[in-house]
């Protein structure tokens, strides 16, 4: 299709719902994608943890909290870099490793800090940053038992592997002195749903860390541990941090209502976006992965702001008119520009609306209506004794070529999956 004729400000922004899902009885809290936007991990408020299979719609795994596995409220889930387990901690400073296929448990680890985020590393598969709300961030580092696989290692019946971990706190200063302890946060409740807090995010090849401490964001090695720069900025609280793909832009949800923008190559604040009219509260902010868009969800009602970084201005609002409860969370699709976001009760699928702008040919053209009366509506019969019986394999998985293409550009594990089996009896809409 010639250039011309798409609008690419509207056209790749996700503006119309695709798909609605709405359950009576199990209330939303998180969501999560694994790398490839395959799978997709459903958190419920009763701490139970569902796997969407994102392309047929369907739920393939679940996680039922039950008596003999007691876990109370789920604070944040990450996926392993290998997509065979899923990573997840909970009120108790319990981390807790699950194996998807097997549908057991792997190892629970006690970490003794109030977890408000993990955040996984983009290449290593042991490694990851966790946010306390008393404790400055730290990167924890598992050792697994040697020899362990997630691909051939099962765990014993009621038995758990012994996993190793150790925690490289980030508090140390330029002068590589030890830094004042940190106030405890309280956790701050919006209309029944926990704020969490998130203080510091690796860099998209994961050499890096941004620590947004105050009114400074410290840069630190993630190897060495050790603190590289840092820069000042406005004071705030950060709520949640979202980095761009060519790591130039960092965006700081504020507990104060605003979005901050930081260029982190000039080292300074480009601007700050906010709701001047309602004063609305964002659950949560994404940066589009083209570095020119913020996308932002707000907590009171199911509304998703889009603002343009390049012109200062807000572009445009979508809500959901069936819903009247805030969102809960919301992420982007890993691939493409698909964004699903949650509330108590729904799970919605937003996708850019195909618009063609047909008139880019020139001021003159008229698009015409489509009449059904002149279509041929009378199908032609079809030659079905010349048809081939082909044999149909429903066995074999093909591999799809978009994401073997995209796997070329991305560091992956070969023992890393993309499709799950369902699991039978365990079947369920989406």
């Amino acid at each position: 299709m010639n250039l011309l004729l798409k609008d690419f400000s509207k056209n790749f922004l996700p503006s119309e719902i695709e798909h609605e899902v709405e359950r009576t009885k199990q209330k939303f809290s998180l969501l999560k994608f694994n790398r490839l936007g395959t799978l997709l991990a459903v958190v419920f408020q009763d701490s139970t943890i569902a796997i969407w299979d994102f392309d047929t719609l369907n739920m393939i795994k679940y996680l039922e909290n039950t008596k003999e596995n007691r876990i109370k409220k789920i604070i944040s889930i990450e996926w392993r870099l290998d997509g065979r387990e899923i990573i997840f901690a909970n009120s108790q400073k319990i981390l807790f490793i699950w194996d998807i296929l097997n549908s057991e448990f792997v190892a629970k680890l006690n970490i003794q800090q109030e977890i408000t985020f993990i955040e996984k590393h983009p290449i290593d598969n042991n490694k990851y940053l966790i946010t306390s709300s008393s404790e400055t961030p730290s990167v924890l580092q598992l050792f697994p038992p040697q020899n362990y696989s997630s691909q051939k290692t099962k765990p014993e019946k009621d038995s758990l592997i012994d996993f190793k971990y150790k925690l490289f706190p980030l508090n140390k200063d330029l002068n590589n002195q030890p830094k004042k302890k940190i106030r405890k946060r309280k956790p701050t409740t919006i209309r029944g749903k926990i704020q969490i807090f998130q203080q510091a995010i690796f860099s998209p090849k994961g050499d890096r860390i941004y620590y947004v401490n105050n009114s400074k964001i410290e840069i630190w090695d993630s190897n060495s541990f050790e603190i590289l720069n840092l820069f000042e900025i406005p004071k705030t609280e950060p709520l949640n941090l979202s980095i761009s793909r060519n790591e130039d832009i960092l965006l700081i949800n504020g507990k104060e209502k605003k979005i901050h923008v930081i260029d982190l190559t000039t080292q300074s604040k480009i601007h700050e976006f906010f709701d001047f009219v309602e004063k609305r509260s964002w659950t949560k902010v994404l940066i589009h992965e083209n570095g020119e868009y913020v996308v932002s969800g707000s907590s009171q009602d199911h509304l998703i702001y889009f603002w343009s970084i390049r012109n200062r201005e807000l572009i445009k609002i979508v809500s959901d008119k069936s819903s009247d409860k805030g969102i809960h969370d919301i992420v982007f699709h890993p691939r493409f520009d698909i964004i699903v976001t949650c509330s108590e009760n729904f799970v919605c699928t937003w996708a850019p609306m195909a618009q063609n702008n047909w008139r880019g040919f020139g001021s003159w053209f008229t698009e015409l209506t489509e009449r059904e009366q002149v279509k041929d509506v009378i199908p032609k019969p079809r030659n079905i004794e010349n048809e081939e019986k082909d044999f149909l394999d429903i066995k074999t998985i093909q591999k799809d070529p978009l994401v073997q293409q995209y796997l070329n550009f991305e560091n992956c594990l070969e023992e890393e999956i993309i499709d799950i089996p369902l699991d039978i009896g365990k079947e369920d809409e989406i």
